[in-house]
């Protein structure tokens, strides 16, 4: 067993020093005097005794102080425990590394023997003492042990029909099981109550090139999980991963294929553009060089599996080119940024769809290479957060359209953002907010359409010299020179800022 690992295990003992953390010990025993020092083992000493020869220790656990010693062991721990108590608490951390070791072994030789699926879990059984049972991620059933079929009548009847029943279906996602495994990644324990009778169940999950495949169940009813247990599940998963892969349902499925590759890079997982631009090709992917991302959101009550695949179908019709994932309970398009521009009555279908089901959408800036899908996530999660403050009564958000916010937020999380401010913009605000004046919004939709100040006079429902008065009025009593570029970009920031 690792060093590090024994430490973890048993939290009795501090670490005082280590020296090696993958140094492994095999047994341990208390240290005698006069005894030569066996590599792999863990010496407990007393700590009032200095033991012979320490430097040839793999490890020692001293019990109470830690005595100076002019050669040292290659890892020391302390402990308040005695002796014959640190001697019991670590041969029970071996043995149960050992009975772990030897399970994996176990798992490993059945699954190489190509037996399928249910050899492995039978093997499973008899190494974690309590029966088994496996469904995909449809809930369809896959395998199980012979003695869960007697445990409850419904497992049996779910034996039968092959599917999982509805109400246990729903009993699960009322207890939020999965969500709870999806954010351990770790075999999850929990306790339901049938009947009046409660039962500890170990679940876990078995993934398949990071894509949710399986969900394996374990009742507590023949003996008492012990820690052990949840790393055989843990391993039994990994292994159950590999026999569903070699099974012709997986291969119908590969056409879901597209979902993992942008899953893996939503996540970062792919290591450089030329395996993102190999594996995108594999899949037919055809986004060109100029593409974007879209998210949609379900503010109300979050995206769920039917939802999200029927709003999936209806932006692949409307942007035939386009891949989408269910990442962080959202649905994520990439598409070529040139479908998205042809706008017109593809983009009013969408936003109409949108609206017919509760559900918002952002879109990111243009991007070119597959390793920036990343930060163009984060670009519809900030265009999705300013957006929907901004314009509640809106379905679909630009990037674009709030980069400026953007910014605004970034300088105000990093520093004093005022200072940032042009100054004399920030006196009109200050001033209009005190006199109830309309000088801002006359700036503001000035800015917005600038050659063409009649729309601009439109759009504030004022004749255009009244618009013509008040920017000369603006320009003279707030020093605010709009025929200098720069500035003008300063001052159209600012205003933006002030939004924020």
């Amino acid at each position: 067993m690792r060093i590090m690992n024994l430490a973890e295990s048993v939290m009795e003992i501090e670490i005082v020093r280590i020296r090696e953390p993958d140094a492994e010990v095999f047994s341990c025993e208390i240290a005698k005097p006069g005894a030569q020092p066996i590599p792999g083992v863990l010496y407990i000493c007393p700590g009032s005794e200095q033991p012979e020869n320490p430097d040839e220790m793999t490890a020692a656990v001293f019990c109470g102080e830690v005595p100076e010693l002019a050669l040292t062991p290659g890892s020391v721990f302390q402990t308040e425990m005695t002796p014959e108590q640190a001697l019991v608490r670590i041969s029970r951390a071996l043995t149960a590394q050992a009975r772990l070791d030897s399970a994996c072994a176990r798992l490993v030789a059945v699954t190489a023997a190509g037996k399928g699926v249910q050899s492995v879990l039978d093997c499973a059984y008899t190494l974690v003492g309590n029966p088994m049972i496996l469904i995909d991620s449809s809930y369809k059933l896959i395998a199980c042990n012979a003695d869960i079929l007697s445990f409850r009548e419904d497992i049996a009847e779910q034996q039968k029909r092959g599917f999982v029943l509805s109400e246990n279906i729903e009993e699960m996602k009322k207890e939020r099981i999965y969500e709870n495994i999806r954010q351990a990644r770790y075999p999850c324990y929990s306790v339901q109550t049938r009947d009046g009778v409660k039962t500890g169940w170990m679940n876990a999950l078995v993934y398949a090139d990071g894509m949710e495949v399986a969900q394996l169940g374990v009742p507590e009813i023949n003996r008492s999980f012990e820690a052990a247990d949840f790393e055989i599940v843990h391993f039994l998963c990994k292994l159950l991963s590999i026999e569903l892969q070699k099974s012709d349902a997986f291969r119908r499925n590969m056409g879901l294929m597209h979902s993992v590759l942008l899953c893996d890079l939503l996540d970062g997982l792919i290591p450089d553009e030329n395996t993102a631009r190999l594996r995108a090709e594999q899949l037919e992917w055809n986004l060109g060089e100029r593409m974007c991302l879209l998210t949609v959101f379900d503010a109300a009550s979050g995206m769920f599996e039917r939802k999200a695949r029927r709003i999936a179908e209806r932006v692949q019709a409307l942007f035939a080119r386009s891949r989408w994932a269910l990442f962080d309970n959202r649905v994520v398009f990439i598409l070529p940024r040139e479908q998205l521009e042809e706008g017109g009555e593809t983009l009013d279908a969408l936003k109409s769809d949108l609206a017919n089901n509760g559900l918002a959408c952002a879109g990111s800036a243009e991007f070119s290479g597959l390793l920036d899908a990343r930060s163009a996530y984060e670009q519809t999660l900030r265009s999705y957060e300013i957006g929907s403050r901004l314009a509640p009564g809106e379905v679909l958000f630009r990037y674009e359209a709030c980069v400026c916010q953007h910014i605004g937020q970034l300088l105000r999380e990093s520093g004093n953002l005022r200072s940032f401010c042009h100054p004399g913009v920030l006196r009109l605000a200050e001033e209009e907010s005190a006199h109830d004046a309309k000088l801002l919004g006359t700036l503001r939709t000035y800015l917005q359409y600038p050659n063409d100040p009649g729309e601009a006079a439109q759009k504030l429902y004022i004749h255009k010299n009244t618009l013509f008065y008040r920017m000369h009025k603006i320009r003279e009593d707030y020093g605010l020179n709009l025929a200098d570029g720069t500035e003008r970009l300063w001052i159209q920031m600012t205003l933006e800022f002030l939004s924020i």
